[in-house]
């Protein structure tokens, strides 16, 4: 693969001892080996030292993890994990996925083996078959793993469809996900999942299971998200760090904020950012053009003590044009029902004022500025990286 890299020989050579190649590699794959972008590593890293280590994806609690992937035969197999759900500090109930197809091989249905807890007694395990096909629509689960009306205040789980970036392939996918519903909500601590690494549900003891920590992930704070707080407090400057993101229109983005800006008479805050957009083209990929950098504001109302809206970074018809257009305004929390048309790369969101930023699914991000490889190169968006540089370190 060529990629034009003369101007930045040393960055790519130091980013190759670094890091990790931990992005997808699905055009690289043989038969019969699995997917690798996995489940996340269960670390003590906090999102912003994740985003500064590896180019990837926010850490979801399942996500599009739940599954390995053959190439040869495109079939999705589910991984040997046990997950218990959790809500205000009592496991309810644990599940396995046992298939992703029916019994005439049609792909969507989700076969699962489950165990409750009732009035203190665990049940022996029992299968369920989902009702309706996740491509036509959305499934939520309760705690103790029924099937429940996605706006049912006991929802707990999603199952639904999301897009996933695969830029050494040259396309998006579009991936069944499994998400808590408690995902983007202001109550993170009240729904939690725990995971585990097992061959049957038979073989875990709930009480033991019980006693494991919370799967980290974005749900629980902005903190824990890749990109988190844009700012220290609310009237603060906003952090000074320049991004590299992979969106699932296929763009590869620099961009940074440059400036937050409460109005307080229309009760508003602007927060606004400098981006440069590029198509990914792995056969001749260009560098980012700096004359091509572009600004654009996003808005959201104060009225409330939180609100949110979707946003496209790129223009997905377009090789280098910024969009910065907003979808689906919230002032109530996304939680796992987010609107996935149009193709949408952030969720911003407002808190009493404070402004914090978390990637859609699928997105993939690094923090340039905060990597080890800025000591090499002083991160700049007049003097951008070199994507093609970044393609050859992870992938």
């Amino acid at each position: 693969m060529k990629t034009m890299m003369h101007n930045y020989p040393y960055i790519l050579s130091f980013l190759a001892l670094t890091l990790c190649a931990c992005g997808p590699q699905t055009s690289n794959q043989s038969p019969g080996d699995t997917d690798p972008t996995g489940p996340p590593e269960l670390s003590d890293l906090t999102g912003e030292q994740l985003a500064a280590t590896t180019l990837g994806p926010d850490p979801y609690e399942i996500g599009t993890s739940w599954y390995d992937y053959t190439q040869s035969t495109h079939v999705l197999t589910p991984r040997a994990h046990v997950y218990g759900l959790t809500r205000g500090g009592e496991l309810q109930g644990i599940f396995e996925i046992q298939s992703y197809y029916n019994e005439r091989g049609e792909s969507g249905f989700f076969t699962l083996n489950t165990r409750t807890l009732n009035e203190g007694q665990w049940s022996d395990v029992s299968t369920l078959i989902t009702s309706k096909n996740i491509k036509d629509d959305n499934i939520c689960f309760d705690a103790q793993v029924r099937e429940s009306n996605c706006t049912d205040p006991d929802a707990f789980l999603i199952f639904r469809i999301v897009r996933r970036a695969l830029p050494d392939a040259g396309f998006a996918v579009k991936d069944p996900g499994i998400f808590l519903l408690s995902q983007y909500s202001d109550n993170p601590n009240e729904d939690q999942l725990i995971f585990v690494e097992a061959d049957a549900i038979n073989e875990i003891d709930p009480t033991e299971l019980a006693t494991k920590d919370p799967r980290p992930s974005s749900a629980a704070n902005p903190e824990d998200s890749r990109v988190g707080w844009l700012h220290n407090s609310p009237e603060g400057q906003p952090v000074d760090d320049i991004y590299f993101q992979v969106t699932s229109s296929l763009h590869a983005v620099l961009w940074k904020t440059t400036q937050i800006e409460h109005d307080a008479e229309a009760q508003t805050v602007s927060i606004s950012f400098d981006a440069l957009c590029q198509r990914v083209q792995f056969n001749n990929q260009r560098q980012f053009d700096e004359e091509s950098l572009q600004s654009f504001t996003i808005t959201l109302p104060t009225t409330t003590a939180y609100s949110a809206t979707q946003v496209t970074l790129c223009d997905p018809d377009q090789d280098t044009a910024t969009s910065g257009e907003q979808h689906h305004a919230r002032d109530t929390p996304y939680s796992g029902t987010w609107e996935s048309d149009p193709a949408f790369d952030w969720f911003v969101e407002q808190y009493d004022g404070r402004i914090s930023l978390r990637l859609a699914p699928g997105n993939l991000l690094w923090n340039w500025s905060k990597s080890e490889a800025a000591e090499l190169q002083t991160p700049s968006m007049q003097e951008p990286l070199d994507p093609g540089a970044v393609w050859d370190t992870f992938y």
